[in-house]
């Protein structure tokens, strides 16, 4: 169903001179889709993985159909992303601008889509605000497919904001809601958890890694000036890399920890991973019954989260023209 945050509800009238506001959300569909599946294989091919074999593809498609049924056949990632969006609307208003436009990074060419259909109602300045730490594959990708369309056309100028893994206010953020879950700090461990990235992602998308490190380790510096033990605040790839989240929660069990916080540092939303993977991952660690782990959700609609967001957009406004 169409909401005042898709490009089909683009006003169609009035003064259109302010810019419009695009927001880019790394999230998956709401429900199981096929064609999202197939893209799966599609990226994992690209990151320099074997094409999987005719008898291996429908256990991959059954595989992320199960997931969705597993969550109850629903994905919050976009329902988390549209209250951020309903968060921000009435800020970018005040901030004169119009928005903002919810769009799946994961789809193909959607923000060049948008950009399409915003010249064709008037608008003539947009800007691309990310929600995310780093720009992921698909976020970049949706980049390169915009400045295509943006150098066939004169009429419309461009501008994306920075992302955030440089934000103290962000940090801050991720530092307190993990604290906010921490009640004996000299027998806590804490794990931050990052994305990792398949393959040859890990070397062409080097910045998404060094980012959300970057980013987890700012925390991690927080969460030591609050008094927690240094080795037992860790950072680690929910996949994709070793040690991973089962290796580190078990690791901090061994090193005494007798409440475990899995903080999910670097996820803006809700999703499949938050909700069934990162569970089951604690799980297989196979702590001892007297350990204590607490998961931390993602920021979602947080007044903090949107205040940042809002502060990118002004500051694209003022260096209007600027691009990162």
């Amino acid at each position: 169903v169409p909401t005042r945050h898709e490009v089909t509800t683009l006003p169609t009238s009035g003064d259109l001179k302010p810019p419009l506001v695009v927001m880019a959300a790394d999230v998956e569909p709401t429900t199981y889709q096929v064609g999202d599946a197939t893209a799966d294989i599609d990226s994992l091919v690209e990151a320099g993985f074997p094409p999987p074999s005719l008898l291996l593809t429908p256990f991959h498609y059954a595989a992320q159909k199960t997931r969705y049924r597993a969550a109850g056949g629903y994905s919050p990632a976009w329902a988390s992303a549209r209250a951020l969006a309903e968060r921000l609307e009435p800020r970018l208003s005040a901030a004169g601008c119009v928005g903002p436009v919810l769009v799946r990074c994961s789809n193909v060419g959607e923000i060049s889509r948008v950009l399409e259909m915003a010249e064709s109602y008037g608008f003539d300045r947009v800007i691309v605000l990310g929600a995310h730490i780093s720009a992921s594959h698909a976020c970049k990708s949706q980049r390169e497919l915009t400045d295509d369309v943006l150098r066939r056309q004169e009429s419309m100028a461009v501008t994306y904001t920075p992302s955030l893994w440089s934000s103290d206010a962000m940090a801050e953020l991720v530092a307190n809601k993990a604290l906010g879950v921490i009640h004996d700090p000299p027998v806590t461990g804490v794990a931050l958890v990052v994305h990792g990235q398949p393959g040859d992602y890990a070397y062409t998308n080097a910045d998404f890694d060094a980012d959300e490190n970057s980013f987890t380790n700012r925390v991690r510096t927080l969460l030591l000036e609050a008094g927690l033990t240094a080795s037992r605040v860790r950072v680690c790839p929910m996949e994709w890399g070793r040690p991973d989240l089962t290796e580190t929660v078990r690791h901090l069990g061994a090193l005494g920890a007798r409440h475990i916080a899995v903080v999910p540092a670097c996820y803006p939303f809700a999703n499949l991973q938050t909700l069934l993977d990162i569970p089951v991952a604690i799980r297989e660690a196979r702590l001892a019954e007297d350990v204590r782990v607490v998961q931390v959700p993602p920021w979602g609609d947080d007044p903090v989260f949107a205040e940042v967001l809002e502060a990118s957009v002004r500051s694209a406004m003022a260096n209007w023209g600027t691009t990162v």
